[in-house]
């Protein structure tokens, strides 16, 4: 007595479900809370919690890696601690890709990306960094998936299973307008991408901690952005 307490679960309710359907009950609500967490995570956590962030780009050679250590050193300077004081937790990020038919998988990030980034300027160290594949697992270890482009989305379900891409799916967001390519540009291109992936990076992680809802579409101003890049940008 007193234990069923609520109009929608009390004993003859629960007597007509069987523990198929109950399952499949608890695998709903496991779901909306995944894709509620997905949207922020704000105050959530007590210290320990440790949210995991991936940015994906095509080979994980220049714009992904250098979101990833831009982003690294925005933790370790405490930036989104400053700018989400209600957001609690620790924050681990890494980097993907999505083929290697422009560089081998564990090749170090592209030369040009680590000369800007090693500049006064930003001071960022991308020495040790490894390309890596986005797997199965790490799609579903991550909290959060950010794509340079939103081209990177469809091709993502070339490298993980239809039912791992469907369950975590919710995960991904843009950085905002797309980022363009400068792999076959020159150093100036790198300069360029180092400026947007700085501002990018540090606005949608913050939007993301404070819970503000992401997007997979196609920011408007992408497709002249990247048709102003790759007209003035030298080969090199």
């Amino acid at each position: 007595k007193g234990i069923f307490k609520h109009n929608w679960l009390n004993f003859e309710l629960l007597q007509t479900i069987t523990w198929r359907k109950l399952d499949a009950f608890l695998c709903f609500i496991k779901m909306v809370f995944k894709r509620t967490k997905s949207k922020g995570v704000a105050g959530s956590g007590d210290g320990n919690e440790t949210l995991h962030v991936t940015y994906l780009c095509t080979s994980n050679v220049c714009r992904s890696p250098m979101a990833e250590y831009a982003a690294r050193k925005m933790v370790e300077e405490g930036l989104f601690s400053k700018m989400v004081p209600e957001f609690n937790g620790k924050i681990e990020i890494s980097s993907r890709g999505l083929t290697d038919g422009y560089s081998g998988w564990g090749s170090p990030a592209n030369a040009k990306a680590k000369q800007v980034f090693a500049e006064d300027k930003y001071d960022i160290d991308m020495s040790q960094h490894q390309s890596r594949l986005l797997t199965n697992e790490h799609m579903e270890r991550t909290d959060v998936l950010f794509v340079m482009t939103t081209d990177h989305i469809h091709w993502i379900r070339d490298c993980i299973s239809t039912k791992v891409y469907e369950k975590n799916k919710h995960k991904l967001r843009t950085l905002g307008p797309n980022i363009p390519d400068p792999y076959f540009f020159n150093v100036q291109a790198y300069v360029d991408v180092a400026e947007m992936i700085l501002k990018q990076v540090e606005d949608s992680m913050v939007a993301y901690l404070r819970g503000e809802p992401g997007t997979t579409k196609e920011d408007p101003s992408s497709r002249e952005r990247e048709n102003a890049c790759y007209g003035n940008w030298q080969r090199g």
